[in-house]
């Protein structure tokens, strides 16, 4: 006969925990987005240069806005998996 183990319910000294790392996680985003729209603001905020037909062209994200961007949808992503689990754990 096959053993099925099935796992305890978190506990609520875990889930005060692991609040406080979902908390810790919001913020932490939260601080990479301000600084993402601080550094798009600079950019966006220098005025245009003109192309070889006169188009108006505009700078492109720097390496600073590429790299914030990629941690905010790394982070984003790891919270959505962990609030995806939680609610199937609590299910």
């Amino acid at each position: 006969m096959a053993n099925s183990h099935t796992p305890p319910p978190p506990s609520h000294a875990h889930a005060r925990m692991h609040a406080q790392t979902v908390d810790d996680r919001l913020h932490a985003t939260s601080v990479l987005l301000t600084e993402l729209q601080d550094a798009q603001q600079e950019r966006l905020a220098q005025s245009p240069t003109k192309g070889n037909s006169g188009e108006l062209l505009l700078t492109g994200p720097s390496e600073r806005e590429l790299e914030t961007a990629a941690v905010v949808r790394g982070q984003l992503a790891t919270l959505t998996a962990q609030v995806i689990t939680d609610c199937c754990l609590l299910s």
